[in-house]
C-alpha cells in the first residue's frame, strides 16, 4: 500500500489524485491542503491557499508578520508565502519521504492544518497574525530598533 492511500485510510476518505497528480483534501470546509510529490520525488509537498489579500496597508501589514512567523526558530510547520496573481497568503512545506511512516505524515498534516487555520482565523477576524500561537519571535531587530543591511 503506498502513502497516499495509507494516509487516506487514516483519514478515512479516499485520496484521488487529479490530472496533475496532486492530492487535494478539504478540511472542516475551509482550509484547503494540495499534497503532491515533489519533482525529485524525494520530498512530498503541502500546500494551502490560506486566505486573498486585497491590496493595501493589511496586506502589507500581514506580510510583514508572515515573514517574522517564518523566522521564529520555534515554528518549523512550512513557510507563510504570497502569490501575487492569486492575491493569496499561502503555506507551503516540504516533507522529505525517505523512511517517512503513514503516521508521521498524518502528524505533519495535522500540524500544517493547525497552523493554517489559526492563521485564516486570525485575519479572518481581522489581525494581522494569530495571538494565541508563538508565531511572531519575541525579538526581532525591528522591536530592538536596529537595522538590517543599513534599511
Amino acid at each position: 500500500m503506498d502513502l497516499m492511500s495509507a494516509l487516506g485510510e487514516l483519514l478515512d476518505t479516499e485520496l484521488i489524485p487529479d490530472l496533475n497528480e496532486v492530492v487535494t483534501i478539504m478540511i472542516n470546509e475551509k482550509i484547503k491542503v494540495n499534497i503532491e510529490l515533489g519533482a525529485t520525488e524525494e520530498k512530498i509537498l503541502l500546500g494551502s491557499f490560506i486566505v486573498e489579500l486585497p491590496p493595501g496597508r493589511f496586506r502589507e501589514e500581514v506580510l510583514k508578520f508572515g515573514l517574522l512567523a517564518n523566522h521564529a526558530s520555534d515554528i518549523n510547520i512550512g513557510s507563510l508565502s504570497y502569490i501575487s496573481n492569486h492575491n493569496c497568503l499561502v503555506l507551503l512545506q516540504e516533507i522529505l519521504l525517505h523512511g517517512l511512516k503513514v503516521e508521521d505524515l498524518y502528524n505533519h498534516l495535522l500540524l500544517f492544518v493547525n497552523r493554517a487555520q489559526a492563521w485564516q482565523n486570525a485575519i479572518n477576524s481581522g489581525k494581522t497574525h494569530p495571538e494565541e500561537r508563538n508565531e511572531i519571535p519575541k525579538k526581532h531587530s525591528a522591536t530592538q530598533g536596529g537595522k538590517i543591511f543599513g534599511f
